[in-house]
């Protein structure tokens, strides 16, 4: 899938506060092409939406806050807010694997994926703020890492291998454009290695940050390994240690870090790293 926004994410909807500011934004059809907005200070922004595969005639015109200067100890403080969609994703894409089963890449109508097998295994799983994880508990990066493993590691329980995934995304306006980036880097982090590419996905604007993930994988081959087949004598194999992922989480949720505690908050924030299947056990 290609990395598309919801109509309510044109420019617009990255106001400050989430405010959308006019009528029909970049993407939907019908009347209300010019729309209403005001900059700072009360005077009005307008640039002309690109055109292009976004859903919109060339004239479409709407409006965006100006970007934000950096300022303070050097750190960027931009927001998502500052930016209009296609310069966030442009910001963004690069910074995301590209899979050896991926065919044609982000950027087109639909990303395509090779399935050698003729079949392949689909598993989704979401996090949520301040019910998943929490933006003092680590960066970006740690979120990134752990939506890829709990979602790689479906596949894998299936006996398939992991070759794609697709990541949509809630990003209140306040989120800041670095963590967002550290975010792309913990995906790449994981899935790069495992040859498994982020093909695409979905921005939305919201209130709550929230990352959902859509994998896919190939069974190369090989019958599907399925919860209903397990018989008594068979081998249950759990790659970390059962626990200590959720001991770091209540850990980071009582306050307490330190010591001892950092090895099962790791196991929380970097899950155990998978490993692409063995080519010898198809």
């Amino acid at each position: 899938m290609e990395i598309s926004t919801s109509p309510q994410v044109g420019s617009d909807a990255w106001a400050p506060g989430g405010r959308s500011t006019g009528g029909g934004a970049a993407g939907q059809d019908g009347e209300g092409d010019e729309q209403e907005g005001d900059g700072p200070a009360g005077h009005p922004v307008t640039v002309a939406a690109p055109p292009g595969r976004r859903r919109c005639r060339p004239d479409v015109r709407v409006h965006r806050w100006p970007r934000r200067a950096s300022y303070g100890d050097g750190m960027d403080t931009t927001m998502v807010a500052d930016l209009s969609e296609d310069e966030l994703i442009a910001s963004f894409v690069p910074l995301l694997p590209r899979g050896r089963h991926t065919l044609v890449p982000s950027g087109d109508d639909a990303a395509v994926v090779a399935a050698p097998d003729g079949r392949f295994c689909v598993s989704t799983d979401v996090l949520v703020e301040d019910l998943h994880f929490r933006l003092d508990w680590g960066d970006g990066a740690d979120v990134g890492w752990r939506a890829a493993a709990q979602n790689l590691s479906d596949i894998a329980a299936m006996g398939a291998e992991p070759s794609s995934m697709v990541v949509s995304l809630v990003l209140p306006p306040t989120t800041s454009v670095a963590w967002v980036h550290d975010l792309s880097r913990g995906f790449a982090e994981l899935c790069g290695p495992l040859g498994v590419g982020v093909d695409g996905g979905d921005l939305s604007a919201g209130t709550q940050l929230v990352v959902a993930v859509t994998v896919h994988g190939d069974l190369g081959g090989r019958r599907p390994v399925l919860r209903s087949g397990a018989r008594p004598g068979d081998v249950v194999a759990h790659a970390g240690v059962l626990g200590h992922a959720a001991a770091g989480m209540a850990l980071l949720a009582s306050g307490r870090s330190g010591g001892a505690d950092d090895g099962l908050i790791g196991a929380f924030l970097r899950p155990h790293r998978l490993h692409a299947p063995d080519p010898r056990e198809r």
